[in-house]
């Protein structure tokens, strides 16, 4: 009698995803579904010193010295950490995207989404300043003066978009075009 190769399981048995658990001492975070996961979480909360990004309007509580005067009533890792003061608006970002997002959201500046496309008249009621842009990459304020369109820090080019409303909003104002590279 030969032996009949094909088989099927009578039963099927569910096999459970891998979990991937921090190991830090104290730590009590759930476990995470992806490495990738768990990598991003010991690096945030975990290993220091994190980045830090500060929003450079001096009567911003996200500034530098609005968070070097509330450290002393918290230390700096509370105003920073993903749970701590940060989330609730005041202190430094963990995040470039969070700083870059505070600009164009609270402060209403015309840092562009990633794929560029705004509506119609977006950049009416935006910020622009007369003598500087922000750079989207670095975050620097590049002052048109002694750089142009082009960020010295990173070499970002400011977006056409951009250069576009800074042509239209100084036209506008009468103001003198030949120095500031427009």
């Amino acid at each position: 009698m030969a032996a009949n190769l094909n088989m099927q399981p009578t039963t099927i048995m569910s096999i459970p995803s891998p979990e991937y658990v921090c190991l830090y001492d104290g730590c009590r975070q759930k476990a995470f579904r992806r490495s990738a996961d768990l990598d991003r979480h010991i690096k945030h909360v975990h290993l220091k010193p994190p980045d830090v990004y500060f929003c450079d309007y001096n009567r911003c509580p996200r500034s530098e010295k609005a968070v070097a005067a509330a450290s002393t009533s918290q230390p700096l890792e509370m105003a920073t950490s993903p749970g701590g003061a940060g989330a609730a608006g005041i202190g430094a970002f963990g995040r470039k995207d969070h700083c870059r997002a505070h600009y164009r959201d609270y402060h209403r500046e015309d840092l562009c989404r990633r794929n560029g496309k705004e509506a119609a008249g977006w950049f009416d009621d935006r910020n622009i300043s007369s003598s500087w842009w922000r750079c989207t990459k670095c975050l620097r304020k590049v002052s048109y003066s002694r750089c142009g369109w082009e960020c010295r820090d990173c070499g970002q080019m400011l977006e056409p978009e951009r250069i576009s409303a800074r042509k239209r909003r100084m036209g506008s104002k009468g103001s003198s075009s030949s120095s500031r590279g427009y």
